[in-house]
């Protein structure tokens, strides 16, 4: 379709439309290095056009060439220094690239062209708590819901940097209202499952791990976390059992044979526990595994 109408006798912005527009659609096919060439004779054309750069931004992002899509995301915005878009994808593109102050200043940005963006407080959120900075991801969090009260993700975020303040308590709290917002929420049921059991319901947890594994059956983090649970209450069995279950579908989860090798030295099984610390510690050397 789009190779027809190209064929005609169109004026250059006509032409760089049906270009965008065919883009798009190969990139929302997967064919991202088409996408790439449309927008790319989009530019040959007017280099001033500051969607094509975004565009090819977001295709590279795609292909996960993380360093040209900045790239593109630069000259986008230096031709429109309010492009919110670009500003937040290229948020998203430096977090992937673990530059985190990087993203928190692009994030800042679009608050300060839209801060009724609440995407923009939860991913800057997202930054904050992974450079240690607990209380500003709360403050983020929270301004994210107070923009958006349904936001189950804004929740569960806050829930976990309330956990990593220690505050079990508050976290169970926001991982809940996560649930109530959508009761499929895996990692909400997985992580609540967690901070109840650190604040000492482990049958809690346990239930909360089994309610994820109703879900997704393959969810190996809630069996391990399940088996850890289990075995913290001296029911080796069924903490074996679920290790087992999680070794099944993650083949590589040395934390999975490292704890299974404990449950089977409390039962008595040195040679199995022996077999699981040799496996977990050619996956990882740091991983903890039961001394003989």
């Amino acid at each position: 379709m789009y190779g027809q109408c190209l064929q005609g006798n169109l004026s250059p912005k006509n032409r760089q439309v049906i270009l965008i527009n065919r883009g798009n659609a190969y990139q929302n096919a997967g064919d991202y290095d088409k996408a790439i060439e449309d927008f790319d004779q989009v530019i040959r054309q007017d280099p001033n056009y500051a969607m094509a750069y975004y565009n090819r931004g977001n295709a590279l992002c795609l292909k996960r060439d993380f360093g040209m899509a900045i790239t593109s995301y630069d000259k986008a915005i230096s031709l429109n220094p309010k492009y919110l878009d670009a500003y937040f994808n290229r948020g998203n593109t430096r977090r992937r690239l673990d530059d985190m102050y990087g993203a928190i200043a692009d994030y800042s940005k679009v608050i300060e062209i839209n801060p009724q963006f609440y995407k923009a407080f939860n991913s800057r959120g997202v930054c904050r708590k992974n450079t240690g900075d607990l209380d500003g991801a709360i403050s983020d969090y929270t301004q994210a819901i107070r923009l958006k009260s349904d936001y189950a993700m804004g929740y569960h975020n806050r829930g976990l940097a309330r956990k990593a303040k220690r505050d079990y308590f508050g976290a169970i709290e926001d991982y809940t209202q996560a649930i109530s917002l959508n009761p499929n929420y895996l990692s909400a049921y997985n992580n609540r499952g967690i901070a109840r059991k650190l604040s000492g319901d482990i049958r809690g947890a346990i239930d909360d791990y089994t309610q994820a594994i109703r879900i997704n059956p393959r969810y190996s983090s809630a069996l391990y976390n399940r088996g850890i649970s289990y075995r913290a209450l001296g029911d080796f069995d069924n903490a074996i059992r679920d290790y087992t279950l999680a070794i099944e579908i993650n083949p590589k989860f040395a934390e999975a044979y490292g704890n299974r090798g404990f449950a089977y030295k409390e039962l008595g099984d040195i040679s199995r526990a022996k077999e699981d610390a040799r496996r977990a510690l050619e996956l990882n050397p740091r991983v903890k595994v039961p001394t003989f």
